[in-house]
């Protein structure tokens, strides 16, 4: 992203729109240093998780950094989980890892994906369901491919696997 794209996204947020506006960048020093010159609502952000000496818990520290210093900067802040792409093929240890990193980072909203569409809606709904309990009020969010057809299924079963909400009156 360069200076033609925060001109243009800092004149969207001077229309007054009745939305909230958000952009998005990798988890890079750069990339939130542009980000932050655009006035907008919040940040999204990929982070990614990698192996250390064989370690599959080890955090991408450098991820981790920026995280912090981007909840720092936007109101509302949003990260992605990516380990050799996506979610749904992370294994459990990377994924609470990252859960709680964020959780501890601060950040509004977690967004799992699920980039190639390999899971299936019982799949989705028990991973949606693990990641909210364990990042106790973070809201959830799905990023489902279709590249088997599933995307909308899996959207709808994710649901089922957040609690209900109470209704206020």
């Amino acid at each position: 992203m360069g200076k033609p794209e925060i001109d243009d996204i800092n004149a969207m947020a001077e229309l007054g729109l009745h939305a909230r506006l958000s952009v998005w960048c990798r988890a890079d020093a750069r990339d939130l240093e542009a980000a932050k010159q655009c006035r907008v609502d919040g940040v999204q952000s990929v982070t990614q998780f990698r192996r250390c000496n064989g370690a599959a818990s080890v955090a991408d520290r450098n991820s981790t950094d920026l995280v912090l210093k981007l909840t720092e900067r936007a109101r509302l802040t949003s990260v992605s989980f990516l380990w050799r792409q996506d979610a749904s093929r992370a294994t459990r240890v990377f994924l609470d890892a990252f859960v709680d990193a964020a959780c501890a980072a601060g950040v509004d909203r977690i967004r799992l994906a699920d980039t190639v569409g390999l899971l299936n809606p019982l799949q989705t709904k028990r991973l949606v369901a693990h990641v909210v309990a364990r990042a106790r009020g973070v809201t959830i969010g799905l990023h489902a491919h279709n590249d088997l057809g599933m995307a909308t299924a899996n959207t709808i079963t994710a649901l089922a696997g957040v609690p209900a909400q109470p209704t206020s009156r």
